[in-house]
């Protein structure tokens, strides 16, 4: 039986969110806004006393990648990956108790293309909700692999 590894290229520009946010005490009747600062998304929560509290400003971003801990493949048969998207977030200003305000990247969607190798991914787009920090998120593609493959190291762009 004969069998090749297959790396993985992340494509960053896919799955990077960033984020600021400015809180303050909760207190019905809440005013909410969305703003933009240098490029990331900014909320605001005022708590009707007009006053931001240094304390409760929030910044920093997702940092995605993805990971293939089994690059083995098949040849002659539709091959299941299992990968690993990990976040190492960044906390640029702000509380560490807010981090995770931030630093969560939401709503992931994940997308893999063999494009240029002779392989072909069978699994569409699909989405793997929210990445934290904590803990990685895993997904499957299944991968297509001919059987007169040859041998080497083919990328794999999610």
């Amino acid at each position: 039986m004969r069998r090749h590894t297959l790396s993985v290229l992340f494509v960053a520009g896919l799955l990077l969110i960033s984020g600021t946010a400015t809180l303050a005490g909760a207190a019905s009747g809440d005013a909410e806004r969305a703003q933009s600062l240098d490029g990331a998304s900014a909320a605001t929560v005022d708590a009707g006393t007009g006053q931001a509290q240094s304390d409760a400003v929030v910044r920093g971003r997702p940092d995605l990648s993805v990971m293939l801990p089994d690059s083995t493949v098949t040849p002659g048969r539709t091959n299941e990956l299992t990968l690993q998207v990990a976040n190492d977030g960044t906390l640029n200003f702000g509380s560490a108790q807010n981090r995770q305000i931030v630093t969560t990247a939401r709503n992931v969607r994940v997308e893999a293309d063999a494009g240029g190798t002779p392989m072909t991914v069978e699994t569409g787009q699909m989405g793997i909700g929210s990445v934290t920090e904590d803990q990685p998120r895993e997904f499957s593609v299944a991968v297509d692999v001919p059987d007169d493959i040859q041998p080497g190291t083919y990328e794999l762009d999610v």
